[in-house]
């Protein structure tokens, strides 16, 4: 079976990219807020968009293997966690990344073979 065509890599594409939409809404989002008022600082959606950040964040940055796990999910997908890694630290890189539509097509830009070409 090819996997960049097997449905669960499209699926756990979308998984990877979802996370990584997470985090630049909520940096974008908390740029806004912080430029805004220092009060907002307080605010329960500020507290809760901070978790949501670091949730999104930590499991990306996370160095599990365990099933489900961001590098499991790479590992399973043959993907390239560190350069993604390295992406979703940056504006620029996360604009990249989410750039890749459809969804689907994400799979191109993520797939370690072809990411490495481009480093």
């Amino acid at each position: 079976m090819n996997l960049e065509m097997a449905p669960y890599v499209r699926l756990w594409c979308a998984v990877i990219l979802q996370a990584v939409a997470d985090i630049d809404i909520q940096m974008k989002d908390r740029y806004i807020r912080l430029k805004k008022s220092k009060a907002s600082r307080k605010s329960m959606p500020y507290k809760l968009m901070t978790l949501m950040t670091n949730e999104a964040t930590e499991w990306i940055e996370s160095t599990s293997t365990k099933k489900y796990s961001f590098q499991w999910i790479c590992d399973v997908c043959d993907l390239d966690a560190r350069k993604i890694r390295e992406m979703s630290r940056t504006r620029e890189g996360r604009k990249m990344l989410l750039q890749s539509a459809p969804r689907s097509a994400a799979i191109k830009g993520l797939n370690s073979k072809i990411g490495r070409a481009h480093v």
